[in-house]
């Protein structure tokens, strides 16, 4: 881990520390569109740096695609959540198998699979990742390769577009 004088926190402890982060927010009841913004930005994150080094550091593929479908069904929780077609116990529900999922079968195995160096290295792109992300939930779009930098990146954009246009709309 990052406790013998490395540069920064590790992937995995990021992520740790923004499960608990997001779990407190849905305990609070957080507003829709704060759940929304930090369970996306989240899910595109691991999908961008997670899960590519978990295919490439593990023999995981089935737990991987396991993660992602269930990634997928979060995403589509918000976006029902985003559209008042469900309520947040449904998406605190599936985040919570997530991060069930995650902390005990593909942290474990990283950690001991993984270069604490690279950890770190990895926990920098993570913190890019989430900078960069798109705000809502796109379940629809790719979820690895180049397509899905690509995809996730024009997202993100038209996010912040359709969020400066709401906000317009709401200060008037």
């Amino acid at each position: 881990m990052a406790d013998d004088g490395d540069d920064g926190p590790d992937l995995l402890e990021l992520l740790e520390a923004d499960h608990r982060r997001v779990e407190r927010l849905l305990r609070e009841g957080a507003d829709t569109h704060t759940l929304v913004h930090e369970i996306a930005t989240h899910v595109v994150a691991e999908a961008q740096v997670l899960y590519p080094e978990a295919r490439r550091s593990l023999n995981a593929d089935d737990l991987v695609d396991a993660c992602l479908d269930l990634d997928r069904l979060l995403e589509d929780g918000i976006v029902a959540l985003e559209h008042e077609a469900t309520d947040t116990a449904g998406v605190s529900e599936l985040f919570s198998r997530h991060v069930a999922r995650q902390e005990a079968d593909l942290f474990p195995a990283l950690h001991a699979a993984v270069p604490a160096a690279r950890l770190i290295s990895l926990g920098d792109g993570l913190q890019l990742a989430i900078r960069t992300a798109p705000t809502h939930g796109h379940p629809h779009l790719p979820e690895s390769g180049t397509l899905e930098v690509i995809a996730d990146a024009v997202a993100a954009r038209l996010d912040e577009l359709r969020d400066a246009f709401r906000e317009g709309r709401r200060g008037k």
